[in-house]
């Protein structure tokens, strides 16, 4: 990785990270699975378990960002730079019935311990293939996809805010784990 900054598609496969002998200063920034699409407009599939050049998509506007957040003394200001630069790349008609839309599966899917995706998707007022091909451009995986990892974060946010060891067995069946 020689360049300033990247962008890092949805993961779909396991990651590997290598460090730099001279040791490496990172900042990193993460999305909502729409913020992403919502700064760029880009398609997520495109960029789904991709490491891609930042300047791909801002051109020479990340080197001017790079060199004024380096010219800054602390990192509250540094993340300042960034902040403004990112809400300044937010797209003013970004808000189309199709992104509330996913953003309200996003919201179900969240905030229920077990759920199918086929039930989520009658609440929905579109096919099944149009609600996969709305997650696909902007989240970068289907719903299927997106389901497994939200259970699996709502499992990980049980077991984190549990006292005792967990009975696996118990946190299995409420979660909907079948096989």
């Amino acid at each position: 990785m020689d360049k300033y900054s990247y962008i890092i598609g949805q993961p779909l496969s396991k990651r590997t990270s290598r460090s730099n002998p001279k040791g490496i200063d990172i900042l990193g920034v993460k999305f909502t699975p729409i913020g992403l699409y919502l700064l760029t407009e880009i398609d997520m599939k495109h960029i789904s378990d991709k490491i891609i050049d930042a300047s791909d998509i801002w051109n020479n506007e990340i080197n001017f960002l790079y060199d004024e957040m380096l010219s800054e003394k602390s990192i509250q200001a540094q993340i300042c730079v960034l902040e403004r630069f990112l809400i300044g790349k937010r797209r003013k008609n970004s808000y189309c019935s199709k992104i509330l839309m996913v953003q309200n599966t996003l919201g179900l899917m969240e905030s229920r311990k077990m759920f199918s995706v086929s039930a989520l998707r009658e609440e929905s007022p579109v096919t099944k293939k149009t609600l996969e091909r709305y997650f696909l451009n902007h989240i970068g995986v289907t719903p299927k996809q997106y389901a497994n990892i939200s259970r699996f974060n709502n499992v990980l946010a049980y077991v984190d805010g549990l006292s005792s060891e967990p009975d696996w067995h118990d946190i299995i069946v409420s979660f909907g784990y079948y096989d």
